[in-house]
């Protein structure tokens, strides 16, 4: 306790000299010994902070080296500085790394998207391409589709819807000496499209082959349309020299369709000869007057 007054007293002491006197300012006195208080109270409690480290040392028995605790500490704290660095410098090492990566993948990324670009643009011109050919491809269509119309139109006129027919057909014939593989149709009338009425005389008109032979005067075909038959059918005939194949209606062979039917009609002496002989007059495959 001594010791601290002492020291309050070393501190007092030169700040009332400072003043020229120590009693030549009451303001001077009054800070000096706030001061010597305030430092009073500090080494009061310092006295007490080493007296409880003293007490606690010996309670415990244990020796204690200031400098040694000292030299531990730095030795703990420089330990701890060399780990941070260490770890430091991996993170440091993995940040130039991981820069490297970017600047690698940012690399890549550049080469891949000039190479969509360049993708994008050869499908843009694919897809402009296909719609050129697909216009052009319409454009063929239609020709095409317009084409077919004129052949079916050709088709019709060629086939074609006659009228009435009301003539002499004399004398007229088909006639095949190929082989027995061809067939004679129609000597006088062969009919593929549509006629009206046909009100005419047939007379000696013949259809003969080596092959078949059908309809000496009229061949009606299967997809031919007649309206009516009238007419003198005489001394027609159909004829095969064949003796495997057929020959059928010495006038008249119908597979197509006549409207109204056979009417008002004459048929005498008309024939047919092979080795299968059908319809001397008229042969038909299809319903006649439907």
């Amino acid at each position: 306790m001594n010791r601290i007054v002492a020291i309050g007293c070393v501190f007092l002491f030169p700040l009332l000299l400072a003043g020229g006197a120590c009693f030549a300012s009451t303001d001077l006195i009054s800070n000096a010994l706030t001061q010597s208080n305030s430092f009073l109270k500090q080494a009061g409690l310092v006295q007490r902070k080493y007296s409880g480290i003293a007490r606690k040392m010996v309670t415990t028995k244990v020796s204690v080296d200031p400098e040694k605790l000292m030299s531990n500490k730095a030795q703990k704290l420089k330990e701890k500085a060399e780990n941070a660095a260490e770890k430091a410098s991996k993170v440091q090492d993995r940040i130039e790394t991981a820069k490297e990566r970017k600047e690698e993948l940012t690399a890549k990324y550049n080469e891949l998207n000039a190479k969509a670009m360049e993708l994008k643009g050869k499908a843009d011109k694919a897809i402009a391409k296909g719609a050129e050919i697909r216009g052009q491809y319409q454009n063929f269509q239609k020709k095409v589709t317009g084409a077919i119309e004129d052949v079916k139109d050709a088709k019709a006129k060629a086939e074609g819807t006659i009228g009435d027919i009301n003539a002499t057909f004399r004398d007229n014939y088909t006639k095949v000496t190929a082989d027995n593989t061809r067939r004679s149709y129609g000597g006088a009338l062969y009919n593929n499209g549509a006629i009206g009425t046909i009100d005419s005389t047939f007379e000696d008109n013949y259809a003969w082959s080596l092959g078949a032979a059908h309809g000496s005067a009229l061949f009606n075909d299967g997809s031919g349309t007649i309206e009516e038959i009238k007419g003198t059918f005489t001394g027609n005939h159909s004829a095969t020299d064949s003796a495997t194949v057929e020959a059928y209606g010495g006038a008249i062979y119908n597979s197509g369709k006549i409207t109204n039917g056979i009417t008002d009609a004459s048929f005498k002496e008309n024939r047919v000869v092979g080795n299968t002989a059908r319809g001397g007059a008229v042969w038909t495959s299809n319903t006649i007057g439907v």
